[in-house]
């Protein structure tokens, strides 16, 4: 008996991994932007509901056809919205810290508007 594998053998395992490998990198690569799209859309939605409750909290009265801005600096300084990066990380200055999207932007200055229609409270946010 001999012991060991055949070169003919180790090149055909070779082979095999390598299509799988070609097969697997493109479809991984675009899992990972599918994902990431995903959460910035979940961060956003979250953000304009935050920014619904937080008006609706605070009694801000606004009329039909009238707007209001609120920034997502006021939110998570209100505590309606958590950061995600701590004070003195990634150039973040605010003393509750600041929120990243999945892009490693910073939405602190990013504004949220406020609008009633049909007297229901809608927040959209400004990108």
């Amino acid at each position: 008996m001999k012991k060991g594998f055949t070169l003919v053998e180790m090149l055909a395992v070779i082979v095999l991994l390598s299509i799988v490998i070609t097969i697997a990198v493109p479809t991984i690569t675009k899992l990972r932007k599918k994902t990431i799209i995903k959460q910035n859309e979940n961060q956003i939605l979250e953000i304009e509901t935050s920014a619904v409750f937080y008006a609706q909290d605070t009694k801000m009265d606004i009329a039909n056809n009238a707007e209001l801005n609120i920034t997502v600096k006021t939110l998570i300084d209100a505590g309606y919205i958590k950061s995600n990066v701590k004070k003195g990380e990634r150039n973040c200055s605010n003393n509750k810290g600041c929120l990243f999207n999945p892009y490693n932007v910073n939405l602190n200055s990013k504004s949220i508007k406020l609008y009633k229609v049909n007297n229901t409270l809608i927040a959209k946010y400004q990108e």
